[in-house]
């Protein structure tokens, strides 16, 4: 017998930057919200991982792509943070600012000031909060149970959202996954103490983040991602890889001890692909500058300019299980088109469109998988949204480029 239960409209499993704009979405749109996170921030990889970069909602060539709340949640961002954006995109520009519509920000500032709209918003933010297992009925999720301080409970809901990075609430109830393979993702980022000027992403006059490769032409797949004693291996190897850096730059020079230290380590294990559901429908790697019919928003790609992503709705429904949406890392893009889609933008924009569909499969009475696309649509039109890269304006005539590596 559980230890508690609760019952609301719509539970989000995951305070990430996913989770995060979909609880905003659903509860901005009536429901009742739980935002269900098992550390003691929101912001996920952004913040307690330290990937303190807000890359770009715009295309590289002059035009913003992506709207609504992941630019809220961008703006949010910078407002307790020494970053800025550039004038092209209404900031005041400076030697730190962006060409693209993108900026670094204090991962401290990102969670006090997603904090403050998810309570205004009346979202239910459950921290320290473990989803151990997923129920269902009839194929559709009507469940989850969590454990925390007060031991173990049930959380029930009309709709669900995967937002927990690795698709663990639909793995939970038995939905397909693929597996990510993590290769090119071995850079550990950490907050340290550095005065060198020019570092890419400054934080003050002596912090900036660092980044350190981890594994050199590794497959970081399940035997690190889904296994919990790999998760260990993999965070402990980052450490000593940290330990190794300072150990040999004091060595040369033991004075570099009072210039270069660490501050701070990222909380959760620096996985850039872990899981993502099987979906109705798919972005794949060579469907960028794409038309996608059933498009519900666009992801400018962050590592080249003029790469659009349309996003189609049904990579956000888990095939074979009703009840639940995915956002974030969890939807189907595959092989490139995940690297595209596993990053700041675009899990704002697809928690945001999680999060309405869910309001609004509730509000008609209907399976997620059954939502009128042209009522979805239209919910999401009055944010903003562009569906159709056709529909964007013109490029604009000598529109420059950043370049993003993770390196």
């Amino acid at each position: 017998m559980a230890d508690f239960k609760k019952k609301y409209d719509v539970v989000v499993a995951g305070a990430g930057v996913s989770g995060v704009a979909a609880a905003l979405a659903a509860a901005r749109m009536g429901q009742s919200v739980a935002l269900l996170e098992k550390q003691a921030v929101t912001g996920g990889l952004a913040t307690s991982g330290m990937i303190i970069i807000y890359l770009p909602l715009c295309d590289g060539m002059g035009r913003q792509v992506t709207f609504g709340i992941a630019e809220e949640l961008m703006r949010a961002s910078l407002r307790f943070s020494p970053c800025r954006l550039g004038k092209d995109w209404g900031g005041p520009g400076g030697p730190d600012a962006r060409t693209r519509f993108a900026a670094p920000f204090s991962p401290a500032g990102m969670i006090v000031a997603f904090e403050k709209l998810l309570a205004d918003a009346g979202v239910d933010l459950w921290y320290d909060t473990l989803v151990c297992k997923t129920v269902t009925s009839r194929g559709a999720v009507a469940a989850v149970e969590v454990e925390n301080v007060s031991g173990r409970g049930r959380i029930e809901g009309k709709r669900f959202i995967d937002a927990t990075g690795d698709s663990g609430v639909v793995r939970r109830a038995g939905g397909s996954v693929t597996t990510g393979h993590n290769t090119n993702g071995s850079t550990l980022w950490f907050m340290a103490g550095n005065p060198d000027p020019g570092r890419r992403y400054p934080l003050g006059a002596n912090v900036n983040i660092q980044t350190i490769p981890m594994y050199k032409d590794v497959d970081l797949d399940e035997k690190y991602t889904l296994s919990g004693k790999g998760v260990s291996e993999f965070i402990r190897h980052g450490h000593g890889v940290v330990f190794d850096h300072y150990s040999q730059l004091y060595a040369k020079d033991p004075e570099d001890r009072f210039r270069y230290y660490p501050l701070y380590l990222p909380c959760m294990p620096l996985f850039r692909k872990i899981a993502h559901v099987n979906g109705r429908a798919a972005v794949n790697a060579d469907q960028f500058n794409t038309r996608r019919e059933d498009s519900v928003g666009l992801v400018g790609d962050w590592r080249a300019a003029g790469k659009i992503w349309e996003t189609p709705y049904g990579s956000l429904l888990p095939e074979n299980l009703e009840g639940i949406l995915a956002a974030g890392r969890n939807i189907c893009s595959c092989g490139d088109a995940w690297e595209a889609f596993r990053v700041i933008p675009a899990a704002a924009m697809t928690g945001e469109v999680a999060g309405t569909a869910a309001a609004l499969s509730i509000a008609k009475n209907c399976r997620p998988s059954k939502l009128s696309l042209k009522q979805l649509r239209s919910a999401l039109a009055a944010k903003k949204f562009v569906f159709h890269i056709d529909d964007l304006p013109p490029v604009s005539a000598g529109a420059a480029s950043d370049v993003f590596t993770e390196e």
